[in-house]
């Protein structure tokens, strides 16, 4: 089997990282290594961590200071010796079947997310109602991919150029170069992920992430204004149905 490296960006992340590392050392799948990239963390995120005592399977690194989430996890890319990448935020957990179901999905495809389950104020909602082959023209207008489910081939990840990653929405704008090269995401309807939303999660900042979804739009993909306006409008239903028409689980 092909080793998966996973990235855990963590920023004071000691309330939930030992959860998030807990639920990838229950994998069936065992051919893996952890990278966890810390952005200087003040708090005891690096204690939890090092109670692992698992050398062999966690590798810490500790980032410079002021650097964008982004670059962290360009940089555990950089570090990694699997030919395959997996993401993981560290508020965030996955079924013990996560990797070793998509691990079998990619021996088709190259790049496979998951359906995933929302955590927020302790209320659980699940999110996996999309087509199992997802075109880059159902990926912008309705953004279906969690960062924490995506796996794929690290060799499409190194042919995304540094400049592309940028501070915010970078994971979207990882998956629509992705799709740029290939015909589409494999989407596993099955909920594997699950994501925590809390008050200061880095989704909230509505204006920045909008920006940056502006000049995605504008700059890399080129699109017409009128386009722009189109595709937010169609973002804004899709939003809206995901907010009010959940499924609780």
């Amino acid at each position: 089997m092909k080793k998966i490296s996973i990235i855990i960006p963590t920023l004071n992340s000691s309330k939930t990282i030992r959860k998030s590392i807990n639920s990838v050392l229950s994998q069936n799948f065992k051919n893996f290594e952890i990278i966890v990239v810390d952005s200087y963390s003040i708090d005891k995120t690096f204690e939890n961590i090092r109670s692992f005592n698992l050398k062999n399977k966690v590798k810490f690194f500790r980032f410079p200071k002021n650097r964008t989430l982004a670059d962290a996890r360009y940089f555990g890319i950089k570090k990694a010796t699997g030919s395959i990448i997996a993401f993981l935020d560290s508020d965030d957990y996955w079924d013990r079947r996560k990797l070793y179901l998509q691990y079998l999905k990619l021996q088709r495809n190259k790049f496979c997310c998951t359906g995933f389950v929302y955590i927020k104020n302790f209320k659980k909602y699940s999110i996996s109602n999309f087509p199992k082959k997802i075109l880059l023209k159902n990926l912008i207008v309705s953004r279906p991919v969690a960062n924490s489910s995506v796996v794929c081939y690290r060799s499409l990840l190194m042919k995304i150029p540094k400049k592309y990653f940028s501070e915010y929405a970078e994971d979207y704008l990882w998956w629509i170069m992705i799709l740029k090269r290939i015909n589409y995401l494999y989407f596993y309807n099955v909920n594997l992920t699950y994501l925590t939303i809390s008050q200061d999660n880095r989704s909230k900042n509505l204006l920045k992430n909008l920006k940056s979804l502006f000049l995605i739009y504008k700059n890399v993909l080129q699109f017409s204004l009128f386009k722009i306006i189109v595709i937010f409008t169609k973002l804004g239903i899709n939003n809206f149905k995901k907010k009010y028409f959940l499924i609780r689980k």
